[in-house]
This record gives C-alpha cells, sequence and structure tokens, in this order.
C-alpha cells in the first residue's frame, strides 16, 4: 500500500489537493461572513470539491478511462465521505479539544485545517481505484 501512495501520481494529488483545500479554507472564511461556522465548513467543502474534480481529472488521473457518470457519481459519494470525516474532525477540534488544551486564538483556522487534511489518503485511494480509474491491460 506504501508503494501505491509514495508515487508522482500521489505528489501530483498533493499538490492539485492543496490548491483545491485552499479554495475550501479561504471560501470557508468568506462564507462565515454570512453563515454560522457549522455551516460554512460544509459549503466550502462542497466548494473545494468541485475544483477538485477537475483538478484531478486533469493533472492526476489525465489517463482515465472512466465513463463521466461513473467518475462524477463516485467522486461526489467519495467526497461525501470525506466530508462527513471533514466535518466530524473540524467540530471536534473547535468545539473540543483546542478549548481543552487552551487554544482560542485561530482556532477556527487550525480546526479548519486539520479537518481539510484529514481525509487525504482515503480520498487518493478511493478516485484511483474507483473515480479515475484505468483499466488493466493484460
Amino acid at each position: 500500500m506504501i508503494k501505491q501512495i509514495l508515487t508522482k501520481q500521489f505528489a501530483a494529488f498533493l499538490v492539485t489537493g492543496s490548491i483545491a483545500a485552499a479554495v475550501n479554507f479561504f471560501s470557508r472564511i468568506a462564507y462565515s461572513l454570512v453563515l454560522p461556522f457549522y455551516v460554512s465548513v460544509a459549503v466550502a467543502y462542497l466548494t473545494g470539491m468541485v475544483a477538485s474534480y477537475f483538478l484531478m481529472m486533469r493533472y492526476v488521473f489525465s489517463g482515465h478511462e472512466t465513463p463521466l457518470g461513473k467518475s462524477v457519481t463516485t467522486f461526489i459519494a467519495i467526497n461525501l465521505i470525506s466530508l462527513l470525516q471533514n466535518w466530524l474532525v473540524t467540530m471536534a477540534m473547535e468545539y473540543y479539544v483546542l478549548p481543552t488544551v487552551g487554544i482560542v486564538r485561530y482556532s477556527t483556522y487550525i480546526a479548519s485545517i486539520v479537518g481539510i487534511a484529514f481525509p487525504i489518503i482515503w480520498s487518493f485511494i478511493g478516485y484511483k481505484k474507483f473515480s479515475f480509474s484505468v483499466a488493466r491491460r493484460t
């Protein structure tokens, strides 16, 4: 499994994923100006997810052979699970972990970053195996 992850493709995934994560992070800040924190986390995740799909399809998994409908459907399914992970981790960090260790300043930013980073490995494997798979040649 480690060999599957430590590849040039995974490095490209980290770069494009970081761009999508930045979209997520900064849109969360913007959404928080008009929405409650817990809602802005979910809406920002969806915004980052759209950016992520197009970046992944173009720069990480460009040779994939998965039909568009299946690609989009599985991408959404993987990201709904990741969204749940992101939201739970972010809420746990913001409302339980960080206050318990005395971190109040910048806690929403710290919680958001940890929540965004949490599902990285899961997402990569899911995208590679299901959303953007390449048929095995015999």
